[in-house]
């Protein structure tokens, strides 16, 4: 929040993460989730510094929380590249390709090589190839059946879809099973797939049949009440959210950062279901958002100057 829009929008966003719902809820379940959230946003926060300053360093730590990352959710391999094109397509002081590039390489480099270890293990245990999770099979076939296609579970995943699991095969080789069968039924069920992809969406940010989640979390260990008070937080904050949004772009502020994990998370969940523990990696850039939304509204931002440097470029300042 600091980084965004000063200070005031910094005590602001951390009052509201300390209270919102969607994010306290995860920590006393053994799930991915609670790392998900620091590491991502850790992320976002190395991210607005390499934007500011081509540092080596900036552009190493980046690329190791974004590999640390993967290692929670395996969708979140695609914030490394998504924080680095816009850096180095905007980076027009440097015109030779290799110095616009050259940190988006190194973040992408040491993601992969965060990521290497866990691969190489993965290449040797399993009886298929596996990169980061055998889960991708589970999550296809479970969300690939009529219960998950049709009537009020649209969108939804079963368990009471998948089928017989190989007898004796291991994790790699079940998955594969299950991926094959899930494709099989999305190509005979084709004309329904982008309604289901929407109903997906829709329940991953809470805009299609929100109350459904209150029954299905709860099957996870969510406290229903506690799904219910999030709620009440999430839309206030969405509101805010949109109009700070168009407010930093407006303004020529760099948004970009804050909205890539909710690009990587509605992108993680086209072959999965919907499901709002999914969006938990783009809860605290929603977070900062809604600050900056609320702390516009009040009249708490610094205001923007601009000035011109002795080689003519144009900067922008902050007053308080």
């Amino acid at each position: 929040g600091r980084a965004v829009g000063g200070v005031r929008v910094g005590w602001v966003a951390a009052a509201i993460a300390a209270l919102y719902p969607y994010l306290w809820v995860n920590d006393g379940l053994i799930m991915s989730e609670s790392l998900a959230a620091l590491l991502t946003v850790s992320a976002v926060l190395l991210a607005y510094r390499l934007a500011k300053v081509r540092s080596v360093a900036f552009a190493v730590g980046l690329g190791a929380v974004c590999g640390l990352a993967a290692l929670t959710r395996a969708e979140l391999i695609l914030l490394a590249p998504l924080f680095v094109l816009p850096i180095a397509l905007g980076d027009r002081k440097n015109r030779l390709a290799v110095e616009r590039w050259r940190s988006a390489a190194i973040v992408v480099g040491v993601c992969l090589v965060v990521l290497a270890p866990w691969i190489a293990w993965n290449s040797v245990r399993f009886d298929r190839p596996v990169l980061i999770s055998t889960n991708e099979g589970i999550a296809l076939a479970g969300s690939s059946c009529d219960d998950a296609f049709y009537g009020r579970g649209t969108g939804l995943t079963g368990l009471s879809c998948l089928p017989g699991a190989p007898p004796g095969a291991d994790q790699s080789v079940v998955s594969a099973e299950y991926r094959a069968d899930a494709l099989d039924y999305i190509s005979e069920n084709l004309g329904r797939y982008p309604v289901v992809l929407a109903a997906r969406a829709g329940r991953t940010w809470s805009v299609f049949r929100p109350f459904d989640m209150l029954e299905f979390n709860e099957g996870e260990g969510r406290p229903s009440w506690v799904t219910a008070l999030g709620l009440w937080f999430y839309y206030p904050m969405l509101i805010l959210a949109v109009g700070a949004v168009v407010g930093m772009v407006r303004t020529a502020r760099s948004v970009w950062p804050l909205v890539v994990p909710a690009i990587v998370v509605t992108a993680g969940m086209i072959p999965a279901f919907g499901q709002t523990r999914f969006r938990v990696p783009a809860e605290p850039g929603l977070v900062v958002l809604a600050a900056f939304g609320l702390v516009s509204i009040v009249g708490w931002l610094p205001r923007r100057t601009t000035v011109r440097g002795r080689d003519g470029n144009v900067q922008s300042e902050s007053a308080a």
